[in-house]
C-alpha cells in the first residue's frame, strides 16, 4: 500500500485549524471598523455637551458689553492677525486689526468677533469632525479662551489657532479704535 492522499473535499488539517482564527480576525476587524463612527459620535456629543454647559454659564453671567482682543493664526503661511473689538449690547461697535509683519488688514479676516461668535465657531468645528480640535474655556467667565482646529492634519494649509489675549468686561475703550456707533447716521 502506497502513501495516502488527503481527500480534497475535506481540506488539509492545517487549514482547518486556521478557520476559527481567520473568522475571529474578520469579526474583530468588522467590530473595530464599525466602532470608529460610534467613537466619533461619543466624542462629538461630549464636546457639544461641554460647549453647551459653558455657553449656558456665559449667558447666565449676563455680560453684554466688553472689550475683546484676539490673536488669530491661520495655518499655511497666511499671516497672523491681532484684533481688538469693543462690544456693546452684544454688537461690535469698534474694531481694529493688524498683521504684525505687514500692516493692517480688515478686522473681518478674524473668524469670530464676539463671545457668541466664538461659541458658534466651536460648535461648527465640533460638527465638522476635524482631525484635531482643542478648546480651552475661561475658568471665570466660561467663554472659549483658545481654539485650535485642524480639519485635515495631512494638509498644511488647513486650520487655525484663535486665542483671546484680553477680555475686559468693564468695556474700556481700546487704543485707537474708532467707535462705529458714533459714525452711524
Amino acid at each position: 500500500m502506497g502513501p495516502t492522499r488527503a481527500d480534497p473535499r475535506r481540506g488539509s488539517p492545517a487549514l482547518k485549524s486556521l478557520g476559527p482564527i481567520v473568522a475571529t480576525a474578520i469579526v474583530v476587524l468588522f467590530l473595530f471598523v464599525s466602532a470608529i463612527p460610534l467613537l466619533h459620535w461619543f466624542a462629538e456629543e461630549g464636546e457639544l455637551s461641554r460647549l453647551s454647559e459653558n455657553r449656558t454659564n456665559w449667558r447666565e453671567i449676563g455680560i453684554e458689553s466688553y472689550r475683546l482682543d484676539l490673536d488669530y493664526r491661520p495655518r499655511g503661511g497666511r499671516p497672523a492677525v491681532q484684533a481688538e473689538f469693543v462690544i456693546r449690547d452684544n454688537r461690535v461697535v469698534a474694531a481694529e486689526a493688524s498683521v504684525p509683519e505687514s500692516g493692517s488688514p480688515e478686522a473681518s479676516t478674524v473668524p469670530a468677533r464676539t463671545i457668541e461668535e466664538l461659541f458658534d465657531l466651536v460648535e461648527a468645528a465640533i460638527r465638522s469632525t476635524p482631525d484635531e480640535l482643542q478648546v480651552s474655556y475661561d475658568q471665570d467667565y466660561r467663554f472659549p479662551r483658545s481654539i485650535e482646529m485642524y480639519p485635515d492634519s495631512g494638509n498644511a494649509h488647513d486650520g487655525y489657532r484663535l486665542a483671546v489675549t484680553r477680555f475686559d468686561p468693564r468695556q474700556t475703550e481700546p487704543g485707537t479704535l474708532q467707535d462705529n456707533e458714533s459714525q452711524a447716521p
